[in-house]
């Protein structure tokens, strides 16, 4: 069962397709989530390392004060969410950053990660009032029930969306273009929050990332255009030794069907399509050859019968029911 903004309220793997497993899988790893983070904040530029990641708990889950006394529990589910310290030249920067994977377009994107946001700044409020009045050092009540102390400070949050499809994004990116106006004075008053997006067919240079998630987007970015995937194998060297993982990425968000080498860990990608087209190439001339035979057996039974076809051309029986459809035909 999903809430409006088609988040789960169950147990949230029970309802996840392959894709969106594999995705999560393929990111979670904490270089290829460095490297989707370099490349969505820094250009590139190598400024997150993997071992500055640790793990967050991906359900994020809020109690606030609501109607008649009682508290209201929400509660949602990541798809994978790190803790970061980014270091500058002015000292380290602590933040906590998530990548929510889709797999399609989601038109209400802007609000579902405007809403995963609020509810880990609220969680992190939550938590600091609670350390606070076990310790008992609120100076006054505004502290008291502000939950908070004058000088605490929140750890900014940072969601990354990286969209898996092959085909433009072409849902919000800002909260203020889902609203049902577009007036000035109003917009000037509601914050814009807006989506932080990497979609593949937008991406211009790929080589800016490091790990084969660069590939793998790039791969997904030329899934439709034939040439220009077959172009993409035969110059890139990266795909003459793809982990596997990356493969398997591949062959199920483009639907290209290639056997990973799974004693070396690594695949030859260029060899594994010049087979796929060799066998094409095969299957063409073996399907023309029969379609010929086909086409023979027809003209047999059109002046004769078919015990002449079986005698002079030893069709079987399946043949001879082929050529008879292509007769009506």
């Amino acid at each position: 069962m999903r809430d409006l903004y088609g988040m789960q309220k169950c147990d949230k793997e029970e309802h996840m397709g392959t894709k969106d497993v594999s995705a999560r899988e393929f990111i979670a790893d904490n270089r290829r989530f460095a490297d989707v983070i370099n490349f969505y904040l820094y250009a590139g530029r190598r400024v997150i390392v993997p071992w500055d990641l640790a793990e967050q708990d991906t359900a994020e889950a809020l109690t606030i004060f609501g109607i008649r006394d009682k508290d209201v529990g929400i509660q949602k589910w990541r798809d994978v969410l790190k803790r970061v310290i980014i270091k500058t030249a002015k000292g380290c920067i602590y933040a906590i950053v998530g990548i929510e994977n889709q797999t399609q377009v989601h038109y209400a994107m802007t609000v579902k990660t405007m809403l995963y946001d609020a509810i880990n700044y609220g969680n992190q409020v939550n938590e600091a009032a609670k350390l606070h009045r076990e310790q008992g050092n609120f100076s006054d009540g505004a502290e008291f029930l502000s939950g908070i102390k004058a000088g605490d400070k929140l750890t900014p949050v940072v969601t990354v969306t990286l969209y898996w499809g092959d085909d433009a994004w072409d849902a919000p990116r800002s909260l203020h273009e889902m609203l049902n106006t577009q007036d000035r004075v109003i917009l000037r008053h509601v914050p814009n929050y807006r989506l932080n997006l990497i979609a593949p067919i937008e991406i211009e240079d790929f080589s800016l990332f490091e790990t084969s998630v660069g590939e793998v987007l790039e791969m997904i970015k030329a899934a439709k255009d034939n040439e220009a995937m077959n172009r993409l194998i035969r110059t890139n060297k990266a795909y003459e030794g793809l982990e596997n993982e990356a493969v398997r990425v591949i062959s199920l968000f483009t639907g290209i069907t290639v056997e990973v080498n799974e004693k070396e860990g690594k695949t030859n990608m260029c060899k594994a399509w010049e087979e796929q087209e060799l066998k094409g190439i095969e299957k063409g001339r073996k399907e023309g050859i029969e379609k010929g035979r086909i086409e023979s057996i027809a003209r047999v039974l059109q002046t004769g019968t078919e015990e002449d076809a079986v005698r002079f051309l030893e069709a079987t029986q399946e043949e001879l029911e082929k050529a008879r459809e292509l007769m009506k035909g």
